[in-house]
């Protein structure tokens, strides 16, 4: 049975703010890519802002499961081995910058 309770909106408002700081965090590393005039560098960007486009639509895609009230409770396993990955992905590149700007 499903719980009617305040769950499914706390998750949903938290899947809008991971993408809005992804976005914000982006578009800042957009700004330093423009600057540095260098094909890694514009690269790992351009990774991370595809990885951040991706976990966005994943968000989207489960806020309207949970608004239209699905009957599955957990999300599938291929979901959640899809967004660890791309989360390791963007913490990997995240880190090569933070690296590479010492």
């Amino acid at each position: 049975m499903r719980d009617p309770g305040l769950q499914p909106e706390r998750t949903s408002l938290s899947w809008r703010r991971t993408a809005f700081s992804m976005l914000v965090v982006s578009l800042l590393l957009i700004r330093d890519a423009l600057h540095a005039h260098q094909a890694w560098v514009s690269t790992t960007v351009l990774v991370i802002v595809g990885i951040s486009s991706l976990s966005a639509t994943i968000g989207l895609l489960r806020m309207r499961f949970l608004r239209t009230g699905g009957t599955a409770g957990a999300p599938h396993a291929v979901l959640i081995a899809f967004t660890t990955l791309m989360v390791c992905l963007a913490a990997t590149a995240g880190l090569l910058l933070i690296v590479s700007a010492s």
